[in-house]
């Protein structure tokens, strides 16, 4: 007679965690999105500031795609792997600080093409640009730490 065990609490996976991961698809997404539906590109987008804030960088449309999408594509692909085979083993708070740190490095990396899209389109306006690069990518990864540290089942309640 054989019998089965019953399936191991760890083994789940958390609404939080996929909510996560889910959520760090957005920048990628985002940027293929924007690239395959936009047909007024810019031939050039400037791709680097000088401390100043003066552009003193500049490349195609598909240099910017080519260094914007991989980074949120690896970063999703990462955030991904790890709630996958991490389960609920992930540390709550400092798994979803990581989490997090992840997705607002690739994700602030992916949003650097809209910057680039947008103050081609309307020069002078990096400061605005930047602005909501920053709040775009810190938003995103505030919601993936409270997703993240969302309770998990078997958690004691306290």
């Amino acid at each position: 007679m054989s019998s089965v065990a019953a399936p191991d609490e760890s083994d789940h996976h958390s609404i939080g965690l996929i909510i996560a991961a889910v959520l760090s698809w957005i920048p990628p997404v985002a940027v293929l999105v924007s690239r395959l539906t936009s047909h007024d590109l810019p031939a050039r987008v400037p791709t680097h500031w000088s401390t100043s804030g003066t552009i003193d960088g500049w490349d195609s449309v598909q240099g910017i795609f080519w260094t914007a999408f991989p980074a949120g594509l690896i970063g999703a692909l990462l955030i991904t792997a790890i709630v996958v085979f991490g389960g609920n083993n992930i540390p709550r708070i400092k798994g979803s600080l990581g989490l997090t740190g992840i997705v607002l490095l690739s994700g602030g990396i992916s949003f650097v093409w809209f910057v680039s899209i947008a103050v081609a389109r309307h020069p002078g306006s990096s400061g605005e640009a930047f602005g909501m690069l920053a709040l775009g990518a810190v938003a995103l990864a505030a919601l993936v730490f409270v997703a993240g540290a969302l309770p998990r089942r078997g958690d004691a309640v306290v």
